[in-house]
């Protein structure tokens, strides 16, 4: 017991010792890292070589909505739910050039104006975008490298966050983040056209080891005639992101997605109508659809549309352009996660597999109307969006009837 005794200390002394050590050599690690970062500070731009572009836009948006489901309000008075609604948003953008390097970055701070503290939204008894960090989103933030540049071919590589609608083209899906890896292609085949080829794979959820990949082919202005074509598929269905909670029956549908689109288009000749004109369609269809309870035992897998675009592109005062579309998308064509386009409104945040029936059926597909898109460039700097869209279920059999209109207004300032 006495030598016990004269231990301890000892011991505790020895840890102390040691502690104080591994403490030390933690503070020396974060000391070189940092010595490090701003080592790389004090380069000067003209040093590192590269070009330094900060750019942004501020907006003032106003939305006017209406909802109904099955004929009853889901908007508007004795509902709780205003049908106006107004936005602050601001987006700032960073991006560095140098050799056969770039980086981007853009960060998106999205508020809804009028919030006071403690406010909270009646809808879901939360709090609203303008106090929690929904406000704040990181929009774009990837690394890229040149791998290959000769003659009109080229070839790069990158790595981080994009929108998947800045890689990918549609106008029902490629409506969410694409983490990951993405190659990108591009070469002028003379006579033939401009090829161009994206593809990439991305972390669908990452807490469940979900992954998912896309890419899209297109050819522009094929033999000089004004025809563009495109081709996209993308993958969602790359395992069973539920396997550990359902291990012997997959009854998980929120990844049954795999895509096709194909979109085609005509730009006819400025000289022909004095003005740029053009007109578009695209078809597609989820090839991994089944037939499920709630879309009565048939496959509800495809969406289409198509459209004219009038003007050009907005850049200078005195620019316009006016897009009119029709679309329409089933209710399993598009992953929900995913879907853009008009959509339905959705206030009430349905989600379609969490449905018990076909009548009780309600998410973000199952949806045909119209859109019609104006923009105007007030000033170089100064521009005016306008949006009015409106649609109805697209088969009553699944969720019932639904009305949804919206009419929006919005002032960019770019900077």
């Amino acid at each position: 017991m006495r030598g016990i005794r004269y231990l301890l200390p000892t011991l505790a002394a020895a840890l102390a010792v040691s502690a104080g050590g591994f403490a030390q050599d933690t503070e020396k690690d974060q000391q070189a890292v940092m010595q490090f970062i701003k080592g790389k500070r004090s380069i000067s731009m003209r040093d590192k070589g590269g070009d330094l572009f900060l750019s942004g836009d501020v907006r003032f948006e106003y939305q006017s909505i209406t909802e109904t489901n099955d004929g009853a309000k889901v908007r508007g008075s004795n509902t709780g739910i205003a049908n106006h609604e107004f936005d602050v948003e601001v987006n700032l953008m960073l991006d560095y050039m140098a050799d056969d390097t770039w980086a981007s970055v853009k960060l998106e701070f999205d508020n809804t104006a009028g919030n006071t503290p403690g406010f909270t939204d009646p809808a879901n008894n939360a709090v609203p975008r303008s106090w929690n960090d929904s406000a704040i989103a990181l929009e774009r933030a990837y690394a890229g490298y040149n791998i290959l540049s000769e003659d009109t071919a080229r070839l790069d590589v990158e790595l981080g966050r994009w929108q998947s609608y800045d890689l990918f083209n549609s106008k029902v899906q490629f409506n969410s983040n694409f983490d990951g890896l993405v190659f990108k292609y591009s070469n002028n085949l003379e006579a033939a056209g401009d090829l161009y080829a994206t593809g990439g794979v991305a972390i669908s959820d990452d807490r469940i080891d979900h992954y998912m990949w896309a890419a899209e082919f297109g050819l522009g202005n094929v033999v000089d005639t004004g025809v563009w074509a495109k081709y996209s598929y993308i993958d969602w269905d790359t395992s069973n992101p539920f396997a550990q909670v359902v291990a012997a029956v997959d009854t998980n549908n929120s990844a049954k997605f795999r895509n096709s689109q194909l979109t085609v288009g005509y730009d006819f000749a400025e000289e022909m109508l004095d003005m740029p004109v053009g007109i578009y369609a695209a078809y597609l269809m989820n090839h991994a659809a089944v037939k499920r309870t709630i879309t009565n035992n048939k496959k509800e897998n495809k969406a289409w549309y198509m459209g004219v675009v009038f003007g050009g592109a907005v850049e200078f005062a005195g620019d316009w352009s006016v897009d009119l579309s029709y679309q329409s998308v089933e209710a399993q064509a598009v992953k929900e996660s995913d879907m853009a386009g008009i959509g339905r409104g959705n206030r009430s945040n349905s989600v379609f597999d969490t449905a018990g029936t076909a009548g009780t059926a309600r998410g973000e597909g199952n949806w045909e109307g119209w859109s019609v898109e104006a923009l105007y460039a007030v000033t170089d700097n100064l521009t005016m969006a306008m949006e009015y869209e409106t649609s109805d279920e697209g088969n009553k059999n699944i969720g019932g009837r639904h009305g949804y209109h919206k009419f929006e207004v919005e002032m960019i300032y770019g900077f």
